[in-house]
C-alpha cells in the first residue's frame, strides 16, 4: 500500500471515528436533557412518605463524613415510631444522605437533583449496554428503547421519592457490572471481571434487590457474546459469592434485626404455599396491566387491594397458561438466542423475587419494582415497533419513510407518558398532596387510610390547618381512620390515634374508650398505657392515671416518659417529695436530658428554696441550651438579681432556641 494510500485510509477511519463519537455524544445528550425535562420538576419537591425513615430528621445522617463507619455497622432503619424495628443494611445510600448532610445540611432540592442525576446515569448506562448487545442493529434500535425506558411513569416513584435513591443506585451500579463483564467478554481481560464484581459489591450493599441480576447478567453474557460457558460459570460464581459475603457476613456484627410482620402491610404471608403460587400468578397480570397502562400510580398497597385467589380464579388461569406459553417459547427458542426468548427469560428472571411466593413484599405489589422489568417491557415495545413497519432492527442501513413513521409512533407514546410522569412528580411534592391524590383509588387500603389521616393529625397537631378548615380536616381523619378499622379493626395504632384525636376535641370517655381499645390489642405497648394516663389526668382523675403510668414502669423500668407525667401529678397534688424522688429517678436512668432538672427547678421554687431552684434550672441549661423555657425564666431572674453578664447571656441563649425553632 502507497504512503497515500495509507495516509487517505487513516483520514477516512478518523472521519469514521470521529462521527461515531459526535452520534454518541448527541445521543447521550438527547437522553440526559430528556430525562431532565422530564423529572426536573421534582427539584421543587420537598419530603414525602418514607423519606422520614432514613433522610429527614435521622441522627445518624445529621452527623454527616463522622457518621459512615457507624452507618457501615448498623441497620438501615431503627425506629419505635409504631413499634420498635431494626431492620435491613444499605450503607451506600444512607452514606449518600449523610455527605449530602455535611455539604448542604437538609436540602431536599439538592436531594431530588441527585436523585434525577443518579437516575440519568443509569439511564446512560442502559444505552451503552443496548447499543454493545444490539451492535449490529440500527443505531435507532437502542435509543428508542432508553427513551421508552427513561419516559415511563413507572419510574416516578423511584426518581421522586428520596428513600427509593437505593433503587436508582442498584440499577446504576449493576448496570455498571454488567457492562464490565461484557468488557470482559470482548477482551479476556482479568481486571474488567474483578471490576464488575466490584460494582456488583455496591448494589447488594445498596439493596437486596440486586438479586436478579445473578442471573440477568448471565443471562445477557449468554445471549449476547461468543464468551465459553465455563467463563460464564465463573462470572455467575463470582456474582454469587459478592452476593453472599455482603448478604451474610454483616450479620455476624450487625445488631440483631427485627421487623414486625403486619397483616395489614402483607396478608399473603400469612397464607398456605399453594395460596402463595395463585395469588402471586395474579400479582404478575397486575405488574403487566402496570407496564401496559401505568394509571393510576398509587403510593401504597397492601392489604386488602390485591386479593387472595385459588386456582379457580379466572385470571389465575389466564396468568397461569400465559406465562407457561411464553415460557415454553423462551426455553425452546434459548439455543438458538432468539431475542424474544431473551426479552421473555429477562422479564421473568426480573419480576419473579416480587411475586411475594417465596419472599413476602412490605405492601405486597409496588411500582418501584418495576424499574428492571421495564427493561424488557422497552426492549420489547421498541422491537415491536420495528415489527409493525416491516424494519428488520438488524438491518443497519436505515429505510427513511418507515423510520419517520417509528420515529412519530414513540413521539405519540412519549405524549402520554411524559404527561403523566411530569404531572406524577407534583403530586410527590409532599406528604399530604401525595395522599390527597391518592386516596381515591386506594378505598380498600388499610395502610394508605391510615396514612392519610395520620398525616392529617399530624398537620393539625401542628397548628397547619387554618381554622377554618378545622372542622373539615376533623371529618376527614375520622372517615378514613373508621375505614380502615372497617377493613381491619385490628389496628391498634389507629384505635390510639382516635383517642389522642378525641381528646384534643375535648372529649375525655370517648378518648379514654379508644385507648382501652389499643391496650386490649397490643396490651405490652406502654405508649398506649402512657396516654391513657394523660386522659384520665385530663378529668383529674389522679388514681388512675398513676395507675397507668406505674404499670408502665412496671413493664419497662426505664420508662422515663411515665416518670415525667407522675412527676407532674405529684406537683398538682402538692406531694413535693414524691416529685422529687421520680426526677432523681429520672435521672439515674438518663443522665444526659435536662427535663428532671427543669422539673426539680420548679420543685423547689414552689418549695421556696430559689438557690436550688437556680442550681438544677442551670444545670438543665448545660445539658441543653435549646431549653427556651429555662433559658427565660434565668434571664428574668439574675435581671431582677443584678447580674446583668448572666442575664444577658441566658437572653442570647433564649432567642437562639426561638431562632432554632423558625428554622425547624
Amino acid at each position: 500500500m502507497t504512503r497515500s494510500k495509507r495516509t487517505k485510509q487513516k483520514k477516512e477511519t478518523g472521519r469514521i471515528k470521529k462521527s461515531f463519537y459526535l452520534t454518541i455524544t448527541f445521543q447521550v445528550s438527547f437522553l440526559s436533557l430528556l430525562v431532565f425535562i422530564l423529572y426536573g420538576n421534582t427539584l421543587f419537591n420537598g419530603y414525602s412518605l418514607d423519606d422520614s425513615l432514613v433522610v429527614q430528621n435521622n441522627k445518624v445522617v445529621e452527623r454527616g463524613f463522622k457518621a459512615i463507619p457507624e452507618i457501615f455497622s448498623t441497620r438501615y432503619i431503627e425506629t419505635d415510631l409504631d413499634s420498635k424495628i431494626s431492620t435491613g443494611y444499605r450503607p451506600i445510600v444512607t452514606s449518600t444522605f449523610a455527605l449530602e448532610y455535611e455539604l448542604f445540611g437538609y436540602a431536599p432540592g439538592i436531594s431530588h437533583f441527585l436523585n434525577v442525576v443518579l437516575y440519568a446515569l443509569a439511564c446512560i448506562m442502559l444505552f451503552l449496554i443496548l447499543k454493545r448487545i444490539f451492535n449490529d442493529y440500527h443505531f435507532l434500535f437502542p435509543l428508542v428503547i432508553t427513551t421508552l425506558f427513561i419516559a415511563h411513569p413507572m419510574h416516578t416513584e423511584v426518581v421522586a421519592s428520596l428513600k427509593n435513591r437505593d433503587e436508582i443506585i442498584v440499577l446504576l451500579s449493576a448496570l455498571l457490572s454488567m457492562f464490565l463483564f461484557l468488557k470482559y467478554a470482548d477482551r479476556n481481560k482479568i481486571k474488567f471481571l474483578f471490576a464488575g464484581a466490584f460494582f456488583f459489591l455496591f448494589a447488594v450493599f445498596s439493596k437486596p434487590t440486586a438479586l436478579p441480576y445473578l442471573a440477568l447478567i448471565p443471562l445477557v453474557l449468554y445471549f449476547f457474546t461468543n464468551l465459553k460457558f465455563s467463563k460464564i460459570l465463573l462470572v455467575t460464581l463470582s456474582l454469587i459469592a459478592v452476593y453472599l459475603v455482603v448478604r451474610y457476613v454483616p450479620q455476624l456484627y450487625l445488631p440483631k434485626g427485627f421487623r414486625p410482620r403486619l397483616f395489614y402491610e402483607n396478608n399473603i404471608r400469612f397464607e398456605d404455599l399453594l395460596t402463595r403460587i395463585t395469588t402471586g400468578l395474579y400479582i404478575l397480570l397486575f405488574y403487566l396491566k402496570k407496564l401496559a397502562i401505568p394509571f393510576p400510580l398509587l403510593y401504597y398497597y397492601g392489604y386488602n387491594t390485591i386479593p387472595v385467589v385459588g386456582i379457580g380464579n379466572i385470571w389465575v388461569i389466564i396468568s397461569l397458561l400465559f406465562h407457561l406459553v411464553i415460557l415454553g417459547f423462551a426455553i425452546y427458542k434459548i439455543k438458538e438466542k432468539h431475542i424474544f426468548s431473551f426479552i421473555i427469560l429477562f422479564y421473568l428472571i426480573s419480576i419473579a423475587p416480587f411475586t411475594n411466593v417465596v419472599r413476602p413484599i412490605m405492601g405486597i405489589v409496588a411500582e418501584r419494582f418495576l424499574l428492571t422489568p421495564t427493561i424488557a417491557f422497552s426492549i420489547f415495545l421498541g422491537l415491536a415497533l420495528f415489527l409493525i413497519f416491516k424494519i428488520n432492527p438488524a438491518q443497519k442501513k436505515p429505510v427513511y419513510p418507515n423510520m419517520y413513521k417509528i420515529v412519530v409512533v414513540v413521539v405519540i407514546i412519549l405524549i402520554p407518558y411524559s404527561a403523566i410522569t411530569v404531572n406524577r412528580n407534583t403530586q410527590w411534592e409532599n406528604h399530604l398532596t401525595l395522599y390527597e391524590n391518592d386516596i381515591q383509588y386506594l378505598e380498600n387500603s388499610v395502610k394508605a387510610n391510615e396514612l392519610y389521616a395520620t398525616r392529617l393529625l399530624m398537620e393539625l397537631e401542628s397548628g397547619n390547618i387554618p381554622q377554618t378548615e378545622r372542622e373539615e380536616t376533623i371529618k376527614k381523619i375520622i372517615t378514613h381512620y373508621s375505614q380502615a378499622l372497617k377493613l381491619y379493626p385490628e389496628y391498634d395504632k389507629i384505635w390510639n390515634n382516635l383517642a389522642i384525636l378525641y381528646s384534643k376535641l375535648n372529649k375525655p370517655k370517648e378518648s379514654i374508650q379508644y385507648h382501652k381499645k389499643a391496650i386490649e390489642l397490643k396490651p405490652e405497648n406502654n405508649l398506649y398505657r402512657l396516654n391513657l394516663g394523660a386522659r384520665y389526668h385530663q378529668i383529674k382523675n389522679y388514681n388512675e392515671a398513676i395507675k397507668c403510668w406505674k404499670t408502665c414502669l412496671e413493664n419497662d423500668s426505664t420508662y422515663n416518659e411515665a416518670r415525667l407525667f407522675l412527676s407532674i401529678v405529684y406537683v398538682e397534688k402538692e406531694q413535693y417529695d414524691l416529685a422529687k424522688k421520680i426526677n432523681k429517678e429520672i435521672i439515674r436512668f438518663d443522665s444526659l436530658s435536662d427535663k428532671p432538672y427543669e422539673n426539680l427547678g420548679f420543685i423547689y421554687l414552689q418549695t421556696g428554696d430559689t438557690t436550688l431552684a437556680i442550681q438544677n434550672w442551670e444545670t438543665a441549661v448545660l445539658k441543653n441550651q435549646h431549653n427556651e423555657n429555662v433559658c427565660n425564666m434565668l434571664h428574668r431572674y439574675f435581671s431582677e438579681t443584678n447580674n446583668p453578664s448572666k442575664a444577658a447571656y441566658y437572653r442570647n441563649l433564649a432567642l437562639k432556641s426561638k431562632e432554632n425553632k423558625k428554622v425547624r
